[in-house]
């Protein structure tokens, strides 16, 4: 069995002489979508699961590692393939590490210059707070970042020469309202979260 891609239109063609429905390169793109409990939605096309093979009116699953017949029905068939639960289950089980995989990649800190983050991450990281989320990692980063850009520090940026008569920034003091409404949040879910933690704890090993 050999797989047959796009530049292999001859031999594709010469396999599925004899088939009624003969392989369609724009099969492959078609797009799927299915929804699972707890997981969230799978959205994906025949192009990540479905190669087409050296065999007359027939295509192979990558997923399932199981031969599918496309001669009759033609995408059909390939569609409906994907709705079955052996190839659900497989689905399923690749989907969260895909989740994880993007959030991952989607958390990389955005500040300006990536390459300055490793010299200034000793002036932030220190055995106290190793448990900073990149969140927070990567706000003081950007920060930092623009502060060095000015060349001053945050006391000589924010200086007032009087601080009766000069303007606060208003800019400032809303930001640091909705830092603080943020922080303030965040606290109440961890506690929350922990407080769930515990209790499943509890009745399961009143359970055991």
């Amino acid at each position: 069995m050999r797989f047959l891609n796009e530049g292999d239109k001859g031999a594709v063609k010469a396999t599925d002489a004899s088939v009624k429905n003969k392989w369609s390169w724009k099969w492959p793109d078609e797009p799927l979508q299915h929804s699972f409990d707890k997981i969230g939605t799978a959205k994906y096309t025949l192009s990540e699961c479905i190669r087409k093979i050296d065999v007359a009116g027939t295509a192979w699953c990558l997923w399932c590692e199981d031969k599918i017949s496309n001669g009759s029905n033609g995408k059909k068939h390939l569609v409906n393939h994907c709705s079955t639960d052996k190839h659900l289950d497989r689905l399923k089980n690749l989907t969260p590490s895909l989740k994880k995989t993007a959030i991952a990649a989607l958390s990389i800190f955005h500040g300006p210059q990536v390459e300055s983050s490793f010299s200034l991450m000793k002036d932030m990281m220190s055995m106290k707070p190793g448990s900073m989320s990149v969140a927070s990692f990567s706000s003081i980063q950007t920060v930092k970042y623009y502060l060095k850009s000015k060349q001053k520090t945050s006391t000589e940026y924010f200086h007032r020469s009087s601080t009766n008569h000069t303007p606060v920034s208003r800019d400032l003091v809303k930001n640091m309202q909705h830092a603080t409404k943020e922080y303030e949040a965040q606290q109440i879910t961890k506690k929350q979260e922990l407080d769930s933690e515990t209790e499943s704890l509890k009745v399961s090993r009143i359970i055991c």
